[in-house]
């Protein structure tokens, strides 16, 4: 889905439900980039349910992730030469060439373990 609000576009990918839903005519997906064009990252304190999403806006080319607190949604990602690749599930990225299949880099998982959120770890899993 893509906005454009102002001198911004904003393109926002989106997976989840949220709860606390309560715009008439808007979809879940509208109500979280509405938020996130109104508030930024401060818009995730206004979220309640299950997701994770990714709004790029796109003239400045600044983007924004995001999860639900528990991490039921989950959020792969991997960058590679350079390049920010995301996916809903593992399976996704491991079927891009440029991964090649194999176990978890320890020191990501690690990170994970020790802050039991993958917002904390530098790297990803993989």
């Amino acid at each position: 889905m893509i906005i454009n609000h102002g001198n911004e576009e904003y393109e926002i990918f989106f997976d989840g439900e949220l709860y606390n839903h309560d715009f008439t005519g808007q979809t879940d997906e509208e109500t979280v980039l509405n938020l996130y064009i109104e508030y930024k990252e401060k818009a995730l304190n206004k979220l309640n349910g299950v997701f994770a999403f990714a709004v790029l806006e796109k003239n400045s080319g600044k983007l924004f992730c995001a999860r639900d607190r528990i991490g039921v949604k989950p959020f792969f990602y991997a960058i590679i030469d350079g390049e920010f690749i995301f996916a809903p599930e593992i399976k996704t990225l491991l079927q891009r060439p440029e991964i090649p299949p194999g176990q978890p880099k320890e020191t990501g998982m690690w990170r994970l373990i020790q802050s039991q959120t993958a917002t904390a770890a530098i790297k990803s899993l993989f």
